[in-house]
């Protein structure tokens, strides 16, 4: 089978609206199977019971119903993330991963969805980029991510607490920091971005949606025009200087520091939100006090927030390895020093490469169901 670019899970209410009306059919009847794939998750036509047998029949055999990805490999951290390997129905593999709160928010749970297969970036960091770019990913499959965690909490109701919860809440976050470079692929991000958030559905806010980017300028600008776009934005930052980011990022090369920041700086933001600035502090490359004032100055005039994320080593013979404690800690208080806002996020799945930067496949799964 084909890369399931037009399969039902990607279409909008208004896509679903007009097949109905041409067909003589009243619009609602879009809005009832958009509620029952995406509020309800049931993707048998003939199960859509509000709707007429006729009706039922009709969308059976006129659509393509296969799944646009089937569940090839589960894997379990022991910090509770959950890694999945999805195969795709041209024979590659997606992963993707739920993150569980700590805490008091143990019961918030955030998936990261991949929105390439591969990526072209070649970030020397990040796992992802030895396996080069096969293809984008429709908004089927990326919305299918989503889906396909969701049926996996709906089997495990005690391990996810979502017993007498309505589906559209067992998940709190959706974050686009999975495989590839999500504003290469926007066309189908913002796709699948409108389907998850519509209200008829799942009803993601847009608060709790976060797109991030290595700094891919032209995508930057697209998404800072497009009308309906209201979620978060991460950038990839890593360092300030053009030579380093350059051999962290090789995109740098493109886009320098310079440009990406006349961006950022362009970049429309609602009232109190606030770009996050995402910041990998590597042992005695990026971590120096003169790097973090070189941060802080890429920072004057944008509202953003630091995220400082730990290293994953991935496969063998890194040739990175992570700051370590007091040398990160003189890099927190210096920027704190200045006022910014930095959270520390934790690691979550590192012991089953599910971490940041960790995730790669190879092809040709063997899928489950």
């Amino acid at each position: 089978m084909g890369c399931a670019e037009d399969t039902p899970l990607g279409w909008s209410p208004g896509r679903w609206r007009d097949w109905f009306a041409a067909r003589g059919q009243p619009a609602f009847r879009g809005d009832q199977v958009f509620a029952w794939l995406h509020r309800f998750g049931v993707t048998d036509p003939m199960e859509m019971t509000n709707l007429g047998r006729g009706l039922r029949e009709a969308l059976a055999s006129e659509l393509d119903w296969e799944p646009p990805l089937s569940v090839a490999a589960v894997q379990r951290s022991a910090d509770g993330s959950v890694k999945f390997g999805f195969g795709t129905r041209d024979g590659h593999v997606v992963e993707s991963v739920l993150i569980p709160g700590s805490g008091r928010d143990r019961r918030k749970y955030t998936v990261c969805v991949s929105s390439q297969l591969g990526c072209a970036l070649g970030c020397a960091f990040c796992a992802t980029a030895g396996m080069g770019l096969v293809r984008d990913l429709s908004a089927a499959e990326i919305v299918a991510q989503v889906h396909r965690i969701l049926e996996h909490m709906g089997e495990e109701p005690g391990t996810y607490q979502t017993a007498g919860r309505p589906r559209a809440q067992w998940l709190t976050n959706i974050v686009y920091m999975g495989m590839g470079e999500p504003l290469m692929n926007l066309p189908a991000v913002l796709a699948s971005v409108a389907v998850l958030a519509d209200p008829g559905g799942l009803d993601f806010s847009a608060r709790r949606i976060t797109i991030s980017t290595a700094g891919w300028v032209p995508g930057l600008e697209a998404l800072a025009a497009a009308p309906d776009f209201a979620g978060q934005l991460a950038v990839s930052l890593h360092a300030c200087e053009d030579a380093l980011r350059t051999r962290l990022m090789p995109v740098n090369r493109r886009y320098p520091v310079a440009r990406l920041r006349e961006a950022l700086l362009a970049f429309p933001l609602a009232a109190r939100r606030r770009i996050t600035l995402e910041y990998i502090l590597f042992d005695g490359l990026n971590d120096s006090p003169a790097q973090a004032r070189a941060l802080i100055r890429f920072c004057e005039g944008l509202r953003v927030k630091v995220n400082l994320i730990p290293y994953h080593a991935h496969g063998e013979g890194s040739a990175f390895s992570p700051s370590p404690p007091a040398r990160k800690a003189a890099f927190v208080a210096i920027l704190q020093g200045a006022g910014l806002t930095v959270i520390e996020r934790a690691s979550a799945g590192s012991d089953i490469d599910a971490a940041c930067g960790q995730l790669a496949t190879g092809s040709k799964p063997r899928a489950t169901r």
